[in-house]
């Protein structure tokens, strides 16, 4: 059927094909509804779309295709609806580098894909990807490029999406740029929720990052070390007991403040006023803050994994 031209809907279902589906710049036409049906099919070889234009969507829900899937250069349009929907697809390679942007929803809920090829210029106008497995994506791109890609994904704010790009950049040696896609997804997880879990939620961005960006509780702390050892350096704090009090050293008293639990014998000896008092208030319990939100973030790394 190659170089086709059909009006109406193309349909094959409930077959098992040995052979390739050629569909090779064919025009199918079916406004409105599907113009394309290949659902569901077993197919031991390629289904070839390469340059095919249809107006109508394209249904593979449910398809299993031994090789490859190609819609390389090829225009779907079916507006207001899904246009590719291939939810349960199952393929060796599928290839959606389309000649231009497909406008409408593109599906691959739970499909499982070896090798997924797509066109960072025509990305489509929605992806749905909640369940969907691969192995490799094409191009390799940036996680933050990837993350422009899995923002297309509106319709659902389940981590699997996230947690499915960031295994691959783990497997492929990329680390940081697993972390970076497991960030985005606790952000996004925290959206929409109540005032107070949304307080708590900002705090352990702000401070730790969730726990993927522990260079920032550290830049914390040393600011507060700074700001109390220069703000009781320069006003020290009266001793409780002159006779038996320490020798007062106001790096190690900001610390002591900071840290919770732990004693050093400065903060319990000497006693701020007015407003460095307030501030030893502030050095406490953003001490316990960032104590609290390092834990929580551990834990849930921890049960993650």
């Amino acid at each position: 059927m190659d170089q086709a031209q059909i009006i109406g809907e193309v349909s094959v279902s409930s077959a098992h094909l040995g052979a390739r589906i050629l569909l090779r710049w064919a025009r199918v036409e079916n406004p409105g509804g599907t113009a394309l049906r290949l659902s569901p099919v077993d197919v031991g070889v390629d289904v070839l779309c390469e340059g095919i234009t249809v107006t109508g969507k394209v249904d593979l829900t449910g398809a299993r295709i031994g090789r490859r899937l190609d819609f390389s250069r090829a225009r779907v349009t079916n507006p207001g609806g899904v246009a590719l929907e291939a939810k349960a697809l199952q393929a060796a390679e599928v290839s959606i580098c389309t000649s231009e942007p497909i406008r409408d929803i593109v599906d691959l809920s739970h499909a499982r894909i070896g090798v997924l090829r797509d066109d960072p210029e025509n990305w489509p106008g929605e992806l749905r990807l909640g369940g969907c497995t691969y192995e490799a994506l094409e191009p390799q791109l940036p996680a933050q490029q990837r993350l422009e890609w899995l923002a297309l994904n509106r319709a659902s704010h389940s981590p699997q999406p996230y947690e499915q790009l960031a295994g691959l950049y783990t497997t492929t040696g990329q680390p940081a740029e697993a972390r970076r896609i497991l960030y985005a997804a606790e952000r996004l997880q925290h959206t929409g929720k109540a005032l107070p879990a949304r307080t708590w939620s900002f705090l352990q961005d702000i401070t730790v990052g969730y726990g993927y960006r522990p260079a920032r509780a550290v830049l914390w702390l040393f600011a507060l070390l700074i700001i109390g050892s220069v703000t009781y350096a320069a006003v020290p704090p009266a001793s409780l007991n002159p006779s038996g009090a320490p020798h007062f050293n106001p790096v190690i008293y900001t610390v002591d403040l900071l840290l919770p639990v732990v004693d050093l014998g400065q903060k319990h000896a000497f006693n701020p006023a007015s407003a460095e008092q307030w501030l030893s208030y502030m050095l406490v319990a953003a001490g316990w803050v960032l104590a609290t939100t390092i834990a929580t973030s551990v834990a849930r790394i921890l049960t993650r994994r």
